[in-house]
């Protein structure tokens, strides 16, 4: 008995050890980490997800991912990694105070045996590579109305094969050659 006792202690011992390591691996990921179950409740959230959606993660567990979050997109994509799909991507926007963009990639989550337990969502924050994408466009649109990215460097704008396209003419050459003075 005193044997069957120990065993059962180091069993315990052993899944206590892993889950705190599992805990130790989530809590210190910058992605933000979602999972929920079959019947869509949440089954943990870690900080960098709590951060990123604007929860509290100790409030979300074992309610229904409806009541958490908010976003239509966010829903979908849970709903179609819930639905059999091996994984989606998408693009999401959040707006809070200030808008901020979600690049999240959903999976289904399966037992040992291969039976159906849920689904993960993985979070990364996308905003400041969108933000820096859209001033290199406006900075490109301006550039263009202005004739190109010669005057904003001081030289005298120039027609040249290397300067914008005409709208439906085909560019052959990404570069521009250097000012000449």
């Amino acid at each position: 008995m005193n044997r069957m006792a120990e065993q059962l202690h180091d069993r315990l011992a052993t899944v206590e050890k892993q889950r705190n390591e599992m805990e130790a691996v989530l809590s210190s990921m910058v992605e933000g980490v979602l999972a929920i179950d079959t019947d869509e409740t949440v089954l943990g959230l870690n900080r960098a997800g709590a951060r990123l959606l604007g929860l509290d993660p100790e409030r979300t567990l074992g309610r229904s991912i409806q009541e958490v979050v908010r976003n239509p997109d966010l829903l979908a994509l849970a709903q179609d990694a819930l639905e059999g799909a091996d994984s989606v991507e998408g693009d999401i926007v959040l707006s809070r105070e200030s808008e901020s963009y979600l690049q999240v990639h959903a999976t289904g989550l399966q037992g040992a045996k291969g039976e159906r337990l849920g689904a993960l969502l993985v979070l990364n924050d996308v905003t400041r590579l969108r933000r820096l994408e859209s001033m290199r466009r406006i900075t490109y649109r301006r550039s263009a109305r202005h004739g190109g990215f010669s005057s904003a460097h001081g030289c005298s704008p120039k027609p040249s094969r290397y300067s914008t396209p005409k709208r439906g003419s085909r560019v052959t050459h990404a570069t521009r050659p250097p000012c000449s003075s």
